[in-house]
């Protein structure tokens, strides 16, 4: 069985966080995993609102991608997934997030407001025992149970221990909206609020550590068909969207947005519930 981490009710400061505990900043390592745990502090408070940039023509851009597991559906960055209620929203967030922490380049965090733990602990498993490997993720991934009065801090918080000397981190959101309400319901802030302020902590991250710290964003779609929370449609790298096709269990992938690659439909794929993944 898979161990699942269930926490609420935290209200600590993010400047109470430990960020140099378990490392030597003096190494090359120590010194990374401090850079990040800073940048995912430091993000989420108020910093200068305008910055000058120093120009320099030197540098080049690397896009930090990571697997999808789903044929054609190339995800790097921060990917926002946007969908109606029971479409599959789950089913390729945790797809990804077991095909990247499979692979010897990403730490995932899985932060799940969705489903109880016992469904979650079915799911991971018929996905990867339909895996060459099945279990080798595990080391590298935590998957943690959100409810009622979870605040950003507690997030904060357990990215900021999650951070790995040489992988990369991918932050799986599972609803955002949802687990903005929970938040609401803490801080007594409208949940737009609370959505909005994960979003600009997840563009920040992203944006300050050059994608060695990237999101997967679960997202309900608004009454428009769009991603709830306009920052999240500004920001994102990439937007997925899935739609119920005319057949039962087949769904249509359809890229809304890329910065690196092309956009369209990715055509009509069935919803595989034995194997926990979408095939085409």
């Amino acid at each position: 069985m898979i161990s699942l981490v269930r926490w609420s009710n935290c209200i600590e400061p993010v400047d109470e966080i430990e960020l140099e505990e378990d490392i030597d900043p003096q190494t090359t390592e120590g010194a990374r995993v401090l850079r990040l745990r800073t940048e995912l502090v430091n993000s989420i408070k108020e910093n200068e609102p305008i910055t000058e940039l120093k120009i320099d023509l030197e540098v080049t851009v690397t896009v930090s991608r990571y697997p999808s597991g789903v044929e054609g559906l190339v995800t790097y960055g921060n990917t926002v997934v946007k969908a109606s209620y029971g479409v599959g929203k789950t089913m390729l967030g945790l797809g990804v997030s077991i095909e990247a922490a499979s692979g010897p380049d990403w730490n995932v965090v899985y932060f799940n407001s969705e489903l109880d733990e016992n469904e979650l602990n079915a799911r991971i498993g018929k996905y990867a025992r339909s895996m060459i490997g099945g279990f080798d993720f595990v080391n590298n991934a935590k998957f943690l149970s959100t409810k009622t009065g979870v605040t950003i801090a507690k997030i904060v918080e357990r990215c900021v221990s999650a951070v790995h000397p040489t992988r990369n981190m991918l932050v799986v959101i599972d609803s955002i909206n949802s687990i903005a309400e929970d938040i609401s319901l803490k801080t007594g802030r409208p949940d737009l609020v609370e959505l909005s302020t994960l979003f600009n902590w997840a563009t920040n991250v992203r944006k300050n550590t050059g994608g060695e710290i990237s999101f997967l964003i679960v997202s309900e779609m608004n009454a428009n068909g769009g991603v709830k929370g306009l920052k999240g449609a500004y920001s994102a790298d990439v937007i997925v969207s899935i739609r119920d096709a005319d057949t039962n269990d087949v769904v249509e992938i359809d890229i809304e947005k890329s910065r690196s690659d092309k956009k369209g439909s990715l055509g009509l794929y069935t919803k595989d519930w034995f194997n926990g993944r979408f095939v085409k």
